[in-house]
């Protein structure tokens, strides 16, 4: 009779080890310090979706907003692990990226290297953007490895950025405040870490 018992609980333990696993959200930071990101909209999209953090998923029947004529400039999204500080004048969302590469799938998970803040004023509020790069040389479209090199090697990119920002919402009001260097991104970044 006890043999039998220890067979059904041998059994049970096996059955709970082999269900679904879930994995945990990456952390803000890799091993390299490196950036995780999250793909919302890929690149050439036109319509933002919203990330469910209980559900996994993206919610397409809640579109934050849809632009009909202005796709993205960038593969937009959020890294991983942070939201916006309320009391300066955050909105208690991740921290948003705008990562420059070619098209990624919506909801991958990108490792990036942030090379610069946008910083704006939107409907009276600030709201910083952090412009990223791949982590991997390879999938970058040039030598770019800083805001500097941004600035002498591709300016159009920094007008490109600015110019689709100041026009992709016409419901929204937005100003270009400035542009910060990858340490204002990075040190952005630390101060917006879920605690």
């Amino acid at each position: 009779m006890k043999t039998k018992y220890l067979y059904i609980i041998t059994f049970i333990l096996f059955l709970v080890s082999c269900g679904p696993k879930t994995e945990s959200e990456p952390t803000v930071f890799t091993e390299d310090n490196y950036v995780n990101a999250i793909i919302e909209v890929p690149s050439g999209d036109k319509s933002n979706l919203n990330y469910d953090e209980i559900s996994n998923t993206f919610d397409g029947a809640n579109v934050k907003k849809a632009n009909k004529y202005l796709s993205y400039v960038g593969n937009y999204g959020f890294i991983t692990g942070t939201a916006t500080n309320i009391s300066e004048q955050g909105d208690g969302l991740p921290v948003d990226v705008l990562v420059l590469s070619k098209r990624q799938k919506l909801g991958k998970i990108v490792t990036t290297k942030p090379i610069a803040l946008l910083k704006l004023v939107r409907n009276g509020k600030l709201d910083y953007k952090v412009i990223s790069l791949p982590s991997k040389p390879s999938r970058n479209f040039s030598k770019v490895t800083c805001f500097k090199d941004l600035q002498t090697q591709h300016p159009e990119i920094e007008t490109m950025v600015e110019m689709w920002f100041k026009n992709h919402d016409k419901l929204t009001n937005e100003d270009i405040v400035g542009w910060g260097n990858e340490e204002e991104a990075i040190a952005y970044i630390k101060a917006n870490i879920k605690s």
